[in-house]
């Protein structure tokens, strides 16, 4: 259910402005600039030129908050211009604007909204360039699904754009999903063809030259953007042509969306209305059928955290997903079994912002070739399912507490090799059982010891509740055992190694520690060498 939210008329925004960094564009209808605050944060304000011409809908202080609409964040009438901020904005615009910036400094109207990326046209042609791959198609899809939505929310609460083309779309951040459409807020009182409108006529309905702006105008010029979208066209350099009813044959076919996608551009895009879809509702059994696309057996190359987002989303069994070196800032759910994702180098680095680098919920999966970094309490990689492994694993923890390695009570069979880093707090913890554990090297540093004795908190690089599990070949600070049948087998410990008494049938061969605690000593113990050796008590 999506959030209400109000948008204050009466606060003069622009005396909050620290700074105008640049000049996003211009048209007709006014100027858009990128304004800067004083905690650095930053967002888009847009002037108007013809401000008498133009109202606000109505209800635009109680529209409810939607992934794929622009964010307003104030909007007004009557804002003051000071002169020092109007020589700031003047030194970025274009000419043209002097007059009207200069005549208006007390009565100015604008928007204020969430600073986005670049639009759909910029994305087009960047993808023009590019070799066809399964993450490109899965931009489309997913920028299609991301319009209908938008456009749907709009028209639910009784909104004509009556502007919608590819420079109205915009990505969340550069390239970054989803995409959200803006400039809805208006309701046009001038003539749609006349010169003072900044809209591209490409995009226009046909009974848009009558002055006809329609919930059915909409979906036609929402029908050319997707076209343009899945066949990376730009229809005004042949729109004539691709615009003729009888010229529908030239609608490629898409890999993921098929036939369907065909469909639906005819069916938007029908020069005579009554033959149009009659209202958005109609492209339902289109999206519940495309948000259930599955992609198997394919390899895909990503680069940023969008891309990798949306190949975790769609992708099924047998699929690898390469990361090319780079920042991710994690969150990573995998919910589809037997998924392959693979770092570039340890360059590839995973940031864990959203408390957790990956977090594993299905079965078969492998996660290898990363580098995983902390903020506050979290956790590098989360193993939930079955027979998951993780190799090749750098982990550069600093914060108090944090764990590189969770595997929960539900998960069995797992596999953990060839992980080292320092600075950690909780190493790897193991529940669960049957895991498999080997070529560890993971230390703390002298800060996360004193923050350990300063919160009267024993730390531990390895904690083993799991049952029938077995670590080899590795190098700790400490180990904590309380868990049946463990085997310790060439591990060595610079501090202690601690068998609590549940932990039966624990067994240590070619072992080596400070200090071995343990409340029983019939474990069997083979080729071990410990400092000192005392009872748990």
């Amino acid at each position: 259910m999506a959030t209400s939210y109000s948008v204050p008329t009466n606060i003069n925004f622009l005396k909050l402005v620290k700074s105008y960094v640049s000049c996003l564009g211009h048209g007709a209808y006014g100027v858009v600039l990128k304004a800067e605050y004083s905690s650095s944060r930053c967002t888009c304000i847009k002037f108007f030129r013809n401000h008498g011409k133009i109202d606000f809908i109505p209800n635009l202080a109680d529209l409810p908050v939607h992934p794929n609409i622009v964010k307003v964040v104030y909007f007004s009438n009557k804002q003051e211009l000071k002169p020092e901020k109007l020589r700031e904005i003047l030194e970025i615009c274009p000419p043209s604007f002097s007059e009207f910036f200069e005549s208006q400094t007390n009565s100015i109207t604008c928007v204020q909204m969430e600073l986005c990326g670049f639009n759909i046209n910029d994305w087009i042609n960047r993808e023009k360039s590019r070799e066809i791959s399964i993450v490109q198609q899965l931009y489309q899809v997913e920028i299609v699904l991301d319009l209908i939505s938008g456009l749907k929310f709009l028209h639910e609460n009784n909104i004509v754009h009556g502007n919608l083309k590819p420079t109205n779309i915009l990505f969340s951040k550069e390239y970054d999903l989803p995409v959200k459409i803006v400039d809805f807020w208006l309701s046009r009182i001038i003539s749609p063809l006349s010169q003072e409108n900044d809209s591209n006529q490409d995009y226009f309905a046909p009974e848009v030259e009558t002055g006809n702006y329609s919930f059915q105008g909409d979906l036609y010029s929402l029908g050319l953007i997707i076209w343009e979208v899945v066949n990376l066209l730009d229809i005004s350099k042949n729109k004539k042509e691709l615009l003729s009813d009888t010229h529908r044959t030239l609608i490629e076919k898409h890999p993921l969306l098929e036939e369907d996608i065909k469909k639906l551009i005819v069916h938007l895009t029908k020069t005579n209305v009554s033959e149009r879809f009659l209202n958005i509702s109609e492209l339902d059994p289109f999206t519940n059928l495309w948000d259930k696309i599955t992609i198997h057996d394919t390899t895909a190359n990503v680069s940023n955290d969008a891309e990798l987002r949306l190949c975790v989303h769609y992708m099924r069994s047998g699929c690898t997903i390469n990361l090319s070196a780079g920042n991710y800032p994690g969150g990573y759910c995998l919910n589809n079994d037997a998924i392959t994702i693979i770092g570039e180098s340890e360059k590839t680095l995973i940031e864990c912002k959203d408390s957790v680098g990956f977090h594993v919920f299905a079965n078969d999966c492998t996660i290898s070739n990363v580098t995983i970094s902390d903020r506050e309490d979290d956790t590098g990689i989360i193993l939930e399912g079955c027979r998951n492994k993780v190799d090749n694993i750098i982990v550069k923890f600093s914060s108090f507490p944090s764990a590189a390695v969770y595997t929960s009570p539900t998960s069995s069979d797992c596999m953990i090799t060839n992980v080292s880093g320092n600075y950690v707090d909780t190493g790897i913890w193991l529940d669960g059982s049957n895991h498999q554990v080997e070529n560890i090297a993971l230390s703390r540093n002298h800060q996360t010891k004193l923050d350990a004795i300063k919160k009267n908190h024993q730390t531990w690089d390895l904690t083993i509740l799991a049952k029938n599990s077995s670590v080899k070949n590795s190098s700790f600070d400490s180990v904590l055992i309380k868990g049946e049948n463990t085997i310790l087998n060439g591990v060595r410990v610079k501090q202690q190694i601690v068998i609590e008494k549940n932990a039966k049938g624990t067994k240590l061969a070619e072992c080596k520690a400070k200090e071995l605690v343990t409340s029983s000593f019939d474990e069997v113990v083979k080729y071990c060498k410990f400092d000192t050796m005392r009872g748990n008590n």
